[in-house]
């Protein structure tokens, strides 16, 4: 499985808006394991010799009230735990315990102590438990040998495109989005849409009875383009659940060129991920997608550099298949570039021999 991965290049809204706060409702726990020599080390060297610095955290958030704002839409009560069981080569192994049956889970990581919760980046996407809940996985390690993993709850149960975890981890001016509702302010606007283009999905709450409008709300046009936020949202839709139009961006005027903009048009670029056909058994890929909307051209268009994260059955870090161009970020996060001129990029999963299973692309 391939997603596209959070934050997939810096054209898109605010992200600086995430603040780095936490859900913790009372009677909430976090497990952290600090890597020693009570795991077995490697022959011949010190015990996890540079790896001191390297903290696991464990972070699950379920979605089990529909609490909205200042209040964390998750319980958390019940509790996960993420294990390092060892270290072979460059190759850590994990294992998932007391997890709900069946539950899926992703793994962010941030290479440092200290920062904004926006930098974690999801290196792996749609680990699977069992119905005893609990799972193992691998993934090489990451450079540099320190930082922090948090294991976030991958399930959407309001469909809005924001996965649980997500919406308990990170929030807006220190509000969080809800789990059960794709509109947590009740603006009009669906959270995911406005978290694409930097807009606060905490508010206004409720439909604004301005004028003066919110610039977060349904009703605002903040880009003077005579389309409000409501209107730019349902053309940019228009095409279908998966064809995007760029056109249609609340925060920049088509009358109104960026001058600064190398695309020669308004818009900020929107990223879409499609599977291809097979080509065989053992190849597979997908394509990822830059549309610049009306009026732009690729005549001048930079390399794009566009992040995506792996999940699945199969193992990239222990060789299951390999990709092409292959992602220079690798074990951080998966990238590959969009250059100048060109339209999009296609990727190819080439499977290990002696492995033939199904591959699938996902948005």
């Amino acid at each position: 499985m391939i997603q596209q991965s959070d934050w997939n290049d810096h054209d898109r809204g605010d992200l600086h808006r995430l603040a780095d706060a936490m859900c913790q409702p009372a009677g909430f726990s976090a497990k952290e394991l600090q890597l020693s020599a009570e795991v077995a080390p490697q022959t011949g060297r010190k015990p996890w010799q540079g790896w001191r610095g390297l903290i696991l955290l464990l972070f699950l958030a379920l979605s089990t009230s529909s609490s909205q704002c200042s209040d964390p839409p998750c319980s958390c009560q019940t509790l996960a735990y993420l294990h390092l069981v060892g270290m072979a080569g460059n190759i850590l192994n994990f294992s998932i315990s007391n997890a709900p049956p069946g539950s899926k889970y992703d793994l962010y990581f941030r290479n440092s102590f200290v920062g904004d919760n926006w930098r974690f980046r999801r290196v792996c996407s749609g680990i699977q438990v069992d119905t005893d809940g609990q799972a193992s996985f691998q993934l090489r390690k990451p450079d540099p040998q320190q930082g922090i993993f948090v294991l976030l709850d991958a399930g959407d149960d309001d469909g809005d495109g924001l996965p649980n975890g997500y919406e308990c981890f990170f929030t807006y001016n220190g509000n969080y989005t809800s789990c059960d509702s794709g509109d947590s302010d009740n603006d009009g606007l669906q959270d995911a849409w406005e978290v694409e283009y930097g807009l606060n999905p905490t508010k206004p709450l409720g439909p604004d009875s301005g004028p003066p409008y919110d610039p977060d709300g349904g009703k605002a046009d903040p880009d003077s383009d005579g389309r409000d936020n409501a209107n730019e949202q349902q053309s940019y839709y228009a095409g279908g659940p998966n064809s995007w139009d760029a056109s249609y961006d609340p925060l920049r005027n088509p009358a109104q060129p960026d001058s600064q903009s190398p695309y020669g048009g308004p818009n900020r670029p929107v990223i879409t991920i499609s599977a291809d056909s097979d080509a065989s058994p053992q190849i597979a890929s997908f394509t990822l997608t830059r549309d610049l909307g009306i009026g732009a051209s690729l005549s001048n268009a930079p390399d794009l550099t566009v992040y995506y994260s792996l999940g699945g059955d199969l193992n990239y870090s222990t060789g299951d298949f390999s990709l092409y161009p292959s992602p220079p970020e690798w074990p951080r996060i998966c990238s590959a570039v969009i250059k100048a001129g060109q339209a999009s990029v296609a990727v190819i999963a080439q499977l290990a021999p002696k492995i033939v299973l199904e591959f699938r692309a996902l948005k």
